[in-house]
């Protein structure tokens, strides 16, 4: 008999990018025989989502920073867009990952800490669980997996890591040494990319085992109206990390090529949706693309889904640094399962993770953001709209199978399974 699995996650939805990993890895191991439990916080539509009867949810009421802005009346994700100061997003990075604000205002707050810690403890009594997973982002959920650990010493503890806590490994900002200890206590570590593995392999000195997403479920309709009908649409949809993206390549490319050809200036437009949009909007303006352009505040994952369906070209923005590798953006499985052209351009040293993982892309390409790269970028975006216009704006590009099954949740979670296989009975 396959042994049950309790999953401390407070994000976990579809629809939500946060949320995903843990939505689509919970649904993997359920479709393997595996039991699967899950706290979370509440969701008013998680059982539009949950399709599996091997998947038991239990929801846990917060009170933490975004519900105090929630009430204050700002919407949701606002947050990010409120911050202009770059000092002061990395103070407020540095205080959401600092004791005690991490534990009692920080995603979920101290009362879902503590509902939690009780409710995961009587689970793992009355179901007998002898796993349990938590995944960063936020650290609250690992805090909580931390103490169940603690008062259960039999639990194995897979702690994951989606993203970095911070992006120094000399920062001294973050606590190292407390969550050194917290992380020497999990029994298996896992990250989202070999990139994000070797960070914290080199921080904290212990084996990490890469698990790589799949591809989500979900799918798109094409729904265009108004002047985007015929339009020849790049789209970037979600954060930029605008502290790393110090280039201009792109917006250079784009600003020669409507100077050099007027029918692609005619056609372009260049769509943005996101937390980013004043940084974006910046770059517009001083590059000349004000008319070719559409800015969007954050909108929701089906909207931003069907923006990147209706794309002539899906564009990525990433970096890398002298310590960080393999930082792919949240956006890349549901680009890879759309199947439109994706153009990743990354500033820093070129990431050979990252050019291996486009490598099995059709007509996708990562190239660095710098201006010795102009001229490949300007190349791609021609050859796609040549392409582009040849079919009347119709090229009804999709994923080929062979892609499909080698993103499948079944292959890229192949580690994971192997982790559970082989905890030890006891």
């Amino acid at each position: 008999m396959k042994p049950s699995v309790l999953f401390i996650s407070y994000y976990y939805d579809p629809y939500i990018l946060a949320g995903t990993r843990n939505y689509y890895l919970s649904n993997m191991l359920a479709a393997q025989g595996y039991e699967l439990h899950v706290i979370s916080r509440e969701n008013p539509h998680i059982d539009s989502f949950i399709k599996s009867k091997s998947i038991q949810f239990y929801p846990v009421k917060r009170w933490d920073y975004r519900r105090i802005f929630k009430l204050l009346g700002f919407r949701d994700g606002i947050t990010s867009s409120l911050i202009k100061s770059q000092q002061f997003i990395r103070w407020g990075h540095r205080l959401a990952l600092t004791y005690p604000f991490n534990y009692l205002l920080g995603e979920g707050g101290w009362f879902y800490h503590v509902q939690a810690i009780k409710m995961a403890a009587d689970l793992i009594q009355r179901k007998k669980i002898k796993i349990i997973y938590s995944s960063f982002m936020p650290l609250n959920d690992h805090l909580i997996a931390g103490k169940l650990k603690a008062m259960n010493k039999e639990l194995y503890w897979i702690g994951d890591f989606r993203d970095l806590i911070w992006w120094q490994t000399d920062n001294r900002n973050y606590q190292k040494k407390w969550i050194r200890n917290m992380i020497h206590s999990m029994d298996a570590m896992t990250a989202g990319t070999m990139g994000i593995g070797s960070f914290y392999k080199n921080v904290y000195h212990r084996d990490i085992v890469t698990v790589y997403n799949g591809l989500p479920n979900e799918k798109a309709t094409i729904q265009t109206s108004g002047y985007l009908e015929n339009k020849f649409r790049i789209n970037y949809s979600g954060r930029i990390f605008v502290e790393f993206i110090k280039n201009n390549s792109f917006f250079e490319s784009l600003n020669e090529l409507i100077h050099e050809n007027l029918e692609f200036k005619q056609d372009l437009i260049v769509v943005y949706s996101g937390v980013n949009k004043n940084w974006f909007k910046e770059k517009i303006v001083h590059f000349g693309l004000g008319l070719n352009t559409l800015l969007k505040d954050q909108i929701n994952t089906k909207d931003a889904w069907n923006d990147m369906v209706n794309a002539s070209i899906n564009l990525i923005f990433t970096w890398t640094t002298n310590e960080i590798q393999g930082f792919i953006h949240g956006k890349f499985n549901e680009c890879v399962l759309i199947g439109n052209p994706l153009l990743c351009l990354i500033d820093g040293e070129m990431d050979l993770e990252l050019q291996d993982i486009y490598s099995s892309i059709p007509n996708s390409i990562v190239l660095g953001n710098n201006t010795n790269s102009k001229i490949e970028i300007k190349n791609y975006i021609l050859d796609i709209y040549s392409t582009w216009k040849q079919v009347n704006g119709n090229p009804n590009y999709s994923i080929n199978e062979h892609v499909r099954k080698l993103y499948s949740w079944e292959v890229k979670a192949k580690p994971f399974i192997q982790i559970i296989e082989n905890v030890p009975v006891i």
